[in-house]
């Protein structure tokens, strides 16, 4: 239950951060079953509360397996991720030992943004809607702030968050009115008590469940000082009053601007929200807008008397308030009337202004409508939302009341802080359509699409209009270095670019300011993260992405397991691994014509292709759903096409024309860039240049990955070149050289392939005579000629596309039709060519029932021999079916020796390619392989007991000196594993005065991942080996005697081994590396400087913000101006 319990002082969630999202589409597809979260922010403890509530649900299998775990497994993990520390405090998961358990926790997090804009309209500047102030600016400008946070015990959290706008002319327009170039964006301090919070600072807020916008309250204009009150999470009422449901309360009391109408005016809010059911969310909310410079009006006398007394009715209080009242409902599936899987969530709002009539009627109403499918088709990811806004209701009725909403009689400035409206940002008599849709191309990159129609002032005779359509990409990244690493060598492309510009423009002052600001904050987060790093980086060194352990000599026949040339003699990966999965350039023409490689290694074929035509000949029926091996390409296999899209490709060459300034250089040499590395060996030229000599380069493999980099690269100069296509100032005569240009390329290319392509290329793949055979025995010919109707039609696709998009295209650049069909007809082929191509790789099909999952995972005759083995601690090797070392089944009912891993520890990559692929008894008696499993097939797979296995642990009784690590592997061919030991030179102290007789016992007596303990008993000093895998020295396994610290050593080339004084002791190795201590310290320094520098910024901006605070304080009254008196009630359509 969320309600109760104790008090959780936690930082607030930003209100941009994409985990509101994932909550709500949480909630919406039933996930989440209880929930209130109409009013935000709300705090890092209580998104964790809902997310462990999810996690709570999915353990206890309360969740069926119909489809709705297409979007709720990545955003789970990503939620896990993101709140793991406050997950461990709630103990829905493990602290682990890199994980900061403390009474103190802190915490920062560097954001940095690059725009580009293009603004038509004879315009320079266009605010950001529902961006707290900001502007956009014609060109490129950086935005980077850093948002750091501490909280101590469960009582105090603090957050502090300075930005830093690289065109401070921004500032004097809606951030501050100084022309600095760093400012305190928000910061807060915040007291808990009992569940309730008191805070103090500088923030914003949202309330209601309006997504493109709410009514009342919104982040749109500038963040403002204030002073919050209320429960941090929902409660219920005491006895018997509990059962109606959970509450939650937020107040402030804010402060607006000097420079508006009535200067320092203040603003109260309330907000009452209600969860009577699981699937009805409801609120209230209400803010008042009182006092000021000149007015003596007092915070309780003013609030008492307008809560208490009809608003405004006497004309007799100078005040302007408004209130809402709102509604989340979720409605499940209904068969023939909501045929949405996951059923579908309506919400609403209706507000009032100042109301004068007696009746309980607003006569000033606006209201907003939306609705959301969470999970538009089964077993898709994509999501819809429509939603209608309406300020312009109460004019429409009442034509007199223009210009009511968010403006004020008395206070002529508005519901308004720094011009910015603190509700919907369309303002005052405006309406407001909105749709968008998202879709999940992969786990973690996200396609989104809007189309928004907008007016505002409608009741001006020339008011703005607007019709707006965008695509948007969403790339999450957690911990992946290969993607951040390939992404930030793009990047060098636009520092060069916008140093260039700077130097042209004389601004080179302003970009080594900014690129000053991005290298300090890149370094300092970088420290803060060092705890995960720093470790990472240590166990690379001792993995195949290493430097080599043994010196190049030639291969022993029959030492190499997976086909490659093993990586122990080169730095890093060897080049033949590493580019094992390099794109061809046929693989590279798939980007915009799915099928031109064949698509997928399973792609679906038509029943009545040539291959469905092959099977009925041969007298088999042809399946529905039928699926074959298409692929061709250069890739050893694949599931599918990296695909950019037709359209968008189109856009992406008439922006090489279109768009101007550094923008276009990055993105366009950056693609070229990613698109000649993702070739890899096939583009051995440049490829091997960035392995030899680019740092870090060759630590990375599947080169063909690097296009997911591109896949945000390519989108972003499309939407770039439609907007400057829409753009007033855009030549004519250019822009359709542009589409000439683009249309001449994607669609010629497209023609090309479509005609001439079948008879160009010869579409075989090597396994085909296998495949043949596993399909009937059919001619392997039946593959390439279906192939090549593949690419045919699928080009033939692409060319339609590119002709319509172009089409639209040239109408609008003929005046045929205007930006928002254009806009919205190219949204339209947007989402027809993705969806479609998407839905060939993820669709109803790509989903099993729990029973056909778990059959999955069924033990073979072999697996349930083994498991009537008591004693778990020990290894088995498969060897039924494919290769040990690239497969994990065994490893689902056993500890394995085979399994995968992409980085390996190479010393046991070396013991694979030169022993145990040959089957090497010793080893694997030194491994402890009790069983091993043999069979033609899974069904009759039978388990081979190995009764010479060592066990955990064992004394030798002899020990053979080597000099060197080719020496120490090679030794392992002729040794006896349960009575000899093959030690380096290295080691040749430690042993020192060892005089060995094998004498006594040694046995494992406990088992944890991370902590083992033996027992042993002798009559004399022994040398004990292990069978652990050695990880040192000292770099993360710790050994200890009766408590003891002490040495241990390498022995048999991968295993541990250690002198054990005679008699009986306790033998411990924890898992402790000293380099996580190393970058624990470094993120503590780190961190500790953000906190200091933000600190200082507090100090720095302080003086400002309680300076402003004293002038609050009343005027004596020889100060105050003289009050005219007053004719009587404003005349009668005018607010007072």
């Amino acid at each position: 239950m969320l309600a109760g319990g104790p008090a959780w002082a936690s930082s607030n969630l930003p209100l941009h951060h994409w985990g509101y999202d994932a909550i709500e589409r949480l909630i919406a597809l039933g996930v989440i079953d209880r929930a209130l979260v109409g009013a935000k922010p709300f705090t890092r403890m209580h998104a964790a509360q809902y997310v462990a509530r999810a996690i709570e649900r999915v353990r206890a299998d309360e969740i069926d397996i119909d489809g709705r775990e297409a979007i709720a497994e990545p955003l789970l993990e990503r939620l896990l991720a993101e709140f793991r520390p406050e997950l461990i405090r709630l103990g829905t998961l493990r602290a682990r030992t890199e994980d900061k358990t403390g009474p103190l926790r802190f915490g920062a997090r560097v954001t940095s943004e690059v725009d580009a804009s293009s603004i038509g309209g004879g315009q320079t500047i266009r605010f950001r809607e529902n961006r707290g102030g900001e502007y956009f600016v014609n060109g490129v400008q950086n935005q980077t702030d850093v948002r750091a946070w501490a909280e101590l015990s469960e009582w105090a959290a603090l957050m502090v968050q300075p930005k830093f706008i690289s065109n401070r002319h921004l500032l004097g327009l809606g951030a501050t009115n100084k022309s600095d170039n760093f400012y305190l964006r928000e910061f807060s301090l915040k007291l808990s008590y009992a569940n309730v919070a008191l805070e103090v600072g500088r923030g914003t807020q949202w309330w209601g469940p309006g997504y493109h916008g709410s009514l009342l309250l919104t982040d749109h204009a500038f963040p403002m000082d204030m002073i919050k009150l209320g429960t941090e999470r929902p409660f219920q009422l005491p006895g018997f009053l509990s059962g109606l449901g959970e509450w939650k309360v937020n107040a402030f009391l804010a402060q607006l601007e000097r420079n508006r109408d009535i200067s320092r005016a203040r603003v109260f809010g309330l907000r009452i929200s209600y969860l009577p059911v699981s699937w009805l969310e409801l609120g209230l909310t209400r803010l008042t807008q009182f006092g000021g410079r000149s007015r003596d009006q007092s915070f309780p006398e003013t609030i008492i008397d307008t809560y208490i007394h009809p608003a405004n009715q006497g004309f007799d209080k100078e005040v302007n308030e408004q209130g809402m009242a709102d509604f989340r409902l979720r409605i499940p599936p209904v068969p023939y009337l909501i045929p949405f899987p996951a059923g579908l969530q309506l919400y609403g709002e209706i507000g009032t202004e100042d109301k004068w009539s007696q009746l309980p009627i607003p006569s000033r109403a606006a209201f907003l409508g939306g609705i959301y499918i969470p999970q538009v088709f089964q077993g898709d990811t994509m999501d819809l939302r429509i939603e209608y806004a309406d300020t312009d209701y109460g004019r429409r009725r009442h034509p007199e009341l223009q210009g009511v909403w968010y403006n004020n009689g008395t206070y002529t400035s508005g519901m308004r802080h720094r011009g910015f409206p603190l509700g919907h940002h369309m303002g005052t008599d405006g309406i407001d359509f909105f749709v968008r849709s998202t879709r999940y191309l992969t786990d973690r990159l996200q396609l989104g699409a809007n189309f928004n129609i907008q007016e505002r002032d409608r009741g001006r005779p020339v008011h703005e209009k607007k019709r707006e359509a965008a695509v948007d990409l969403t790339w999450w990244y957690s911990n992946h270095v290969q993607m951040t690493y390939y992404f930030f060598l793009t990047v060098a492309f636009l520092g060069i670019a916008q140093l260039i510009h700077a130097a042209m423009k004389n601004e080179l002052a302003a970009f080594f300011k900014a690129a000053g600001a991005l290298v300090i904050a890149g370094i300092l987060a970088v420290g803060a993260c060092a705890s995960n790093l720093w470790i990472s980086y240590e166990y690379s060194k001792d993995t195949m992405r290493g430097d080599p352990i043994l010196q190049a000599e030639a291969k022993p026949e029959g030492a190499i397991s997976n086909g490659i040339q093993s990586s122990s003699e080169t730095s890093g990966l060897s080049w033949d691994y590493a580019m094992q999965w390099s794109n061809g350039t046929i693989d590279l023409f798939s980007a915009f014509v799915p099928g031109a490689a064949g698509g997928g290694s399973q792609e679906a074929v038509d029943q009545d292709g040539p291959i469905g035509s092959a099977l009925k000949a041969k007298g088999y029926r042809a399946p529905p759903g039928l699926r074959a091996p298409l692929y061709w390409g250069e890739l050893p296999f694949t599931s599918g096409p990296i695909y950019f899209g037709a359209v968008v490709c189109l856009f992406f060459f008439m922006g090489l024309i279109l768009v101007k300034g550094p923008a276009k250089w990055w993105l366009a040499l950056g693609t070229l860039l990613t698109l000649f590395l993702s070739m890899g060996k096939n583009m051995e030229a440049i490829n091997r240049f960035f392995f030899d000599y680019v740092p870090l380069f060759n630590k990375f493999r599947t080169p063909n990955s690097v296009l997911s980099v591109a896949s945000f690269l390519v989108p972003a100069l499309g939407f770039l070149a439609l907007h400057q296509l829409i753009s007033s100032k855009t030549d004519k005569q250019e822009a359709l050289r542009s589409l000439y240009f683009g249309g001449g390329i994607t669609g010629g290319l497209a023609l090309f392939l479509a005609i001439l392509g079948p008879g160009m290329f010869d579409f075989t793949n090597p396994s085909d005579a296998q495949y043949a055979s596993q399909f009937g025995g059919i001619d392997p010919s039946t593959f390439v000629e279906e192939r090549k109707a593949y690419l045919s039609s699928d080009a033939f696709r692409t060319l339609i596309l590119v002709l319509l998009s172009g089409g639209l295209v040239w109408a609008y650049l003929k005046n045929k039709i205007q930006s928002s069909w254009l806009i919205a007809g190219i949204g339209l082929l947007v989402f027809f060519d993705m969806w479609t191509v998407g839905r060939r790789y993820l669709n109803a099909d790509s989903f099993t029932t729990k029973t056909n999952y778990q059959a999955n995972f069924q033990p073979n005759p072999a697996d349930q021999q083994i498991l009537q083995d008591k004693d778990p601690n020990f290894r088995v090797l498969d060897l039924v079916g494919q290769n040990p070392f690239q497969s994990s089944r065994a490893s689902y009912f056993h500890k394995s020796l085979g399994g995968y891993h992409a980085a390996k520890l190479q010393r046991y990559q070396d013991v694979i390619d030169r022993h145990l692929s040959k089957g090497n008894p010793q080893v694997l008696n030194m491994l402890n392989t009790r069983y091993i499993i043999g069979g033609e097939s899974q069904e009759n797979a039978q388990a081979q007991p190995n009764p010479a296995a060592a066990g955990n642990a064992w004394f030798v009784d002899s020990i053979l000196m080597v000099n060197s690590p080719n020496e120490e592997i090679a030794a392992l061919d002729s040794f006896i594993a349960t009575s000899e030991a093959v030690v380096h030179q290295e080691f040749v102290g430690y042993l020192n005065g060892l005089n060995l007789r094998k004498d006594g016992t040694i046995r494992l007596t406990t088992y944890k991942p991370n902590h083992l303990t033996y027992e042993s008993n002798a009559s004399g000093e022994q040398l004990a080996v292990f069978s652990e895998i050695w990880y040192g020295p000292n770099k993360g396994w710790q050994a200890y005697v009766d408590g003891q610290a002490v040495e241990h050593i390498r022995a048999n080339y991968l295993l541990r081994a250690m002198r054990v004084p005679a008699g009986q002791h306790k033998i411990e190795f924890r898992f402790d590396p000293p380099a996580f201590k190393t970058g624990r310290t470094v993120s503590l320094v780190a961190s500790s400087i953000i906190l200091l520098a933000l600190l200082g910024c507090i100090g720095f901006y302080g003086k400002d913000y309680f300076g402003r605070l004293s002038e609050m304080a009343p005027e004596p009254e020889s100060a105050k101006p003289v009050k005219p008196a007053s004719s009587g009630k404003p005349a009668k359509g005018r607010k007072p």
